[in-house]
C-alpha cells in the first residue's frame, strides 16, 4: 500500500457513544501508511 499524499491530508472516520454522564465508548478507523482500527472506551473523572 502506498502513502497517501501529504496535501490531502488523512482520511478517517470515527464514531463515539456517550452511555452516561461520565461514560464514552469511541470507534475510529483511518488510512494513512496502512489502515488502523482503534476503540476505547472513556471515563470521565469530571466533565
Amino acid at each position: 500500500m502506498q502513502d497517501v499524499a501529504p496535501f490531502i491530508g488523512v482520511p478517517s472516520a470515527e464514531l463515539s457513544y456517550s452511555s452516561g454522564d461520565n461514560v464514552d465508548l469511541e470507534f475510529k478507523v483511518e488510512y494513512g501508511s496502512g489502515p488502523g482500527i482503534w476503540g476505547g472506551l472513556r471515563v470521565w473523572l469530571w466533565r
